[in-house]
């Protein structure tokens, strides 16, 4: 048909234009100029933002490096006792949340720029929150610098080693934390098997195992701090997470069966009595 014949002619002309555009006449960038152009677009927004983040007060994100600095210290020992101390002790001893940051071992790395980007970007698997929301760039920074200041203060009461030791020649060794789960209520252990096992690997280390709560609020009593202590409530509250705090979002990270199940045998607390339940929070509901 003529429009195909026509289409075709389009393309030879087209070809012709391409071959002279790209290879003799400079009209069109080839691939490599285009990456070549676009990562000096890029280093030109990074270094704007640097020098942003320098005029505010910050620093250079790639050239931070760990200081003795007292002011520096100071300012990041009392981040870390408003925001850190609930996850971690007082003086980074850890607790049955957050591990022991005096010692030698590291989950994601024991260099200043790793604590600092665990810090900013959180470990939202583990309860451990973003930040970066939160505090500014020299924040972060001051409580990366007090945690790592900690290293080796031996406190009493420590936890035992969890993650990875560096050695100078980068020798790593594996460090399992081993530790006894608490019981569970006899009454939820009735509950759903699906929901124990999420329960247990995700909520467990903020509200104990029995839901007497620790970080997070007591979930066997009637005070509840973000729903009214219905399915609907709880389901929304792990749905959505509680800003601000280590509850984070569970959308996403747990499917929708998952949620379900969870939401269930956290119902199924109620009522029963945890071995050291925490005090209420929140309002009673009757």
């Amino acid at each position: 048909p003529p429009w195909w014949k026509w289409l075709f002619y389009v393309t030879i002309i087209w070809s012709v234009v391409s071959v002279i555009g790209y290879h003799y006449a400079d009209w069109f960038p080839l691939q490599e100029e285009e990456y070549a152009t676009e990562m000096e677009e890029a280093s030109a927004i990074k270094l704007a933002q640097q020098n942003a983040n320098t005029e505010a007060g910050g620093f250079d994100e790639s050239a931070l490096v760990y200081t003795e600095d007292a002011d520096i210290i100071a300012s990041g020992s009392k981040l870390y006792a408003r925001n850190c101390v609930p996850c971690h002790g007082t003086v980074g001893e850890g607790n049955t949340i957050g591990p022991n940051l005096t010692d030698d071992y590291w989950l994601h790395g024991g260099s200043i720029k790793n604590v600092y980007t665990t810090i900013k970007a959180g470990v939202p698997s583990k309860g451990m929150i973003s930040w970066e929301s939160q505090l500014s760039p020299a924040q972060i920074r001051d409580v990366a610098t007090y945690v790592l200041s900690l290293v080796g203060s031996n406190p009493p009461n420590a936890k035992a080693a969890q993650g990875s030791l560096e050695g100078e020649e980068g020798a790593v060794e594996e460090v399992v934390a081993t530790e006894e789960a608490e019981p569970v209520a006899e009454a939820v252990a009735e509950g759903s098997e699906a929901g124990k096992a999420i329960y247990t690997a995700n909520c467990a280390a903020c509200h104990l195992a029995d839901g007497g709560g620790i970080v997070g609020p007591n979930l066997t009593d009637n005070y509840w701090k973000n729903s009214k202590g219905d399915k609907e409530g709880i389901k929304n509250t792990i749905v959505e997470g509680v800003a601000g705090t280590a509850m984070i979002a569970w959308k996403g990270a747990l499917t929708d069966t998952e949620i379900e199940d969870v939401t269930n045998y956290i119902m199924a607390f109620k009522g029963t009595t945890p071995a050291n339940p925490k005090a209420p929070e929140g309002d009673l509901m009757e």
